[in-house]
């Protein structure tokens, strides 16, 4: 029995290894997330997260808790589950059932989880008033199993709530935070205020009801006059000035509405396309570049143009003796750095050592900061040029030709 034993560990181990993971047994059938939205879904969803409100869950969702419940609105008669296991198990079993028994047709779709194991969308229609109680089952290595349940009460009667739980604007690109809302979200409260960078024209929306049944309609007019226009959650329009968006909140029975109102402000773009500051080094780039930048400076080089620097001059020339150059240039805040260069036999010139610090803000002393060593520099003029575009997508360039003399 001990060789059994012995045996069973090893294959849990040999499987856990080839999916390049080790799970401890104990969690080898658990879910790894559960979240439970209130309406049914007649096809396979296109992206995930649902569009569909969520539902609280109680207790809120932990691994090793196996029963919950939630409430769902009286207008809504259905619920959608994504459920996703561990990487060594998946979701074997799903089954819905009434309080009187009968049990619930449901759809179901899989999909992969970004970092691995197996995910589900299940959805049920038809709920009736009262408790439904939904069941899965996830299987681990060997024959463990392990039985998550929903029991999902739906209202008997139409809910009279009209307001917002979250108002959530934030920027398109993944991973950026909310925008700070003036003042911190309150249901109570319905006036706001968001500032927004000057080249945002778009962003996202997310307004969340307080209970599931109410509905939500977004809306909004731009500061040149025309209509903002909401697809999906992303919101467009946004014109330079202060826009006004509306979310109106209407109750699940009708008979209440709230109206939230967030005044987003664009700045003018700024202009500044010209070149702040301008340090040279040649060969290989000294340590100090970054918490220089923080600083708000640049770093002193060993190589001195000319003539010495100044941003309204947009030419200058520097005597190297190495093949190598490294360039430290500083703009303003907003704007961008970019930069190429040719040796003196028309080849390009190989850029390493790149450091890259936009939006630096440090006092007085903000900017964006480049530092790249440009390799390849032959015998006689080398032209690197320096492009530096503003926020307001204007651009202004400058040359520096390093010139070598003759030699290695």
């Amino acid at each position: 029995m001990r060789r059994l034993t012995v045996i069973s560990r090893l294959l849990a181990l040999l499987v856990c290894g080839w999916l390049g993971v080790t799970v401890p047994p104990a969690e080898a059938q658990k879910l790894k997330s559960l979240q439970v939205h209130a309406g049914f879904l007649s096809h396979k969803p296109d992206n995930l997260p649902l569009q569909l409100p969520v539902l609280t869950l109680s207790p809120n969702y932990e691994r090793d808790t196996t029963s919950y419940t939630a409430s769902l609105p009286y207008s809504i008669p259905g619920t959608s589950l994504v459920a996703e296991a561990s990487v060594t198990s998946k979701i074997v079993g799903v089954e819905g059932k009434k309080a009187d028994g009968t049990t619930l047709a449901f759809s179901s779709w899989s999909y992969k989880p970004r970092f691995g194991g197996a995910g589900a969308v299940i959805s049920f229609d038809g709920l009736g008033v009262g408790e439904t109680t939904i069941r899965l089952a996830v299987k681990g290595i060997g024959r463990s199993r392990k039985i998550y349940s929903v029991v999902v009460n739906r209202a008997a009667t139409a809910s009279d709530s009209a307001v917002l739980s979250r108002i959530e604007l934030a920027p398109l690109t993944k991973r950026s935070r909310a925008y700070k809302l003036f003042p911190e979200f309150e249901t109570a409260t319905t006036q706001y205020a968001v500032n927004v960078r000057a080249n945002v024209s778009s962003l996202k929306v997310n307004a969340a009801t307080e209970h599931a049944g109410s509905a939500v309609d977004i809306s909004g007019q731009a500061a040149d006059g025309k209509s903002l226009v909401l697809d999906g959650s992303q919101l467009s329009g946004l014109a330079v000035g202060d826009n006004t968006l509306e979310i109106a909140v209407t109750s699940e029975d009708g008979t209440a509405k709230s109206v939230y109102t967030v005044a987003i402000a664009r700045p003018v773009p700024d202009d500044d396309a010209t070149l702040h500051g301008l340090q040279l080094s040649e060969g290989p780039p000294s340590p100090g570049f970054f918490m220089s930048a923080m600083a708000g400076k640049l770093p002193p080089g060993n190589l001195t143009p000319s003539p010495a620097f100044d941003p309204g001059v947009a030419s200058f020339t520097a005597a190297v003796e190495q093949s190598s150059i490294t360039v430290r240039c500083r703009a303003a805040r907003r704007a961008g750095i970019t930069l190429s260069g040719r040796s003196s036999a028309g080849a390009k010139l190989s850029a390493g050592n790149r450091t890259y610090m936009k939006d630096v803000s440090a006092g007085k002393n903000e900017g964006t900061f480049l530092s790249v060593t440009l390799s390849g520099l032959s015998p006689g003029e080398n032209v690197i040029e320096i492009v530096v575009t503003a926020e307001n997508e204007s651009t202004k360039s400058y040359r520096l030709v390093a010139q070598r003399a003759g030699g290695q």
